[in-house]
């Protein structure tokens, strides 16, 4: 005949004040990821502006420059 656990050990499934919290303290907790989340947003910022300045802005300023220079240089020819 097969008994259930339950009864006999009772105090795994009871829980006591005296018991042992398994849930480790909150101090410095708060602080490290306050620390971790700007760290993570500083650098994704940083990579996603610099991929912006350099892979968008830059190329499209220089096609720009370039337009401007070839009709500078198509009005000094007509004049």
């Amino acid at each position: 005949m097969e008994v259930a656990l339950f009864h006999q050990f009772p105090h795994t499934h009871t829980i006591t004040s005296q018991s042992k919290m398994a849930i480790a303290p909150i101090t410095g907790i708060l602080k490290k990821k306050i620390a971790v989340d700007i760290s993570i947003g500083l650098g994704l910022g940083l990579g996603f502006a610099s991929y912006w300045w350099w892979g968008f802005h830059k190329p499209v300023v220089q096609k720009r420059e370039e337009y401007y220079a070839s009709l500078a240089k198509k009005q000094q020819e007509e004049e």
